[in-house]
C-alpha cells in the first residue's frame, strides 16, 4: 500500500510528506549513546580515566497501560545522559524498582558513573 501511494504521489507530482516521532536531537544523541562503553570499576583501574559524576537513568510506567518501566530502558536513559556529558564510559553501580509512586505506577532508577576514558 505504501509503495502504490508514494508512486501515486510522484504521478502527479504531489510532495512526499513524511511525519515521525524522530527528532534530529534524538537521533543525535542515540549515536553518541553508542560510543560509550560499559566498565566495572575493576575494568576501570586498567585505563586513565576521569570522572564526570553521576547520572541516574530512569524507566517510568505512568499509566497502568503503558509498559512497565524496565532495567534495561533506566540503563539506557543513564547511557544517554552519559553521553550528553560527554562521557564514553560508563559503570553501574544499582538499581531500584518502586511501585506506586507519586508519579508512577512502577519505575526503575539506575545509578552510575559517567567516565571520559582516555583511549589509546
Amino acid at each position: 500500500y505504501i509503495y502504490w501511494k508514494i508512486n501515486w504521489l510522484r504521478k502527479y507530482n504531489l510532495p512526499i510528506i513524511f511525519d515521525s516521532n524522530i527528532s534530529v536531537d534524538n537521533v543525535k544523541n542515540m549515536f553518541k549513546s553508542q560510543r560509550v562503553k560499559k566498565y566495572t570499576n575493576s575494568e576501570l583501574y586498567n585505563y586513565v580515566y576521569v570522572d564526570l559524576g553521576t547520572v541516574e537513568g530512569l524507566s517510568c510506567q505512568l499509566t497502568e497501560d503503558d509498559l512497565e518501566a524496565s532495567e534495561y530502558a533506566a540503563k539506557q536513559d543513564a547511557i544517554q545522559l552519559v553521553a550528553k556529558k560527554g562521557g564514553n564510559g560508563i559503570v553501574y553501580s544499582s538499581c531500584i524498582t518502586l511501585e506506586n509512586s507519586p508519579s508512577c505506577v512502577t519505575s526503575v532508577s539506575c545509578y552510575a558513573r559517567a567516565v571520559i576514558v582516555k583511549e589509546d
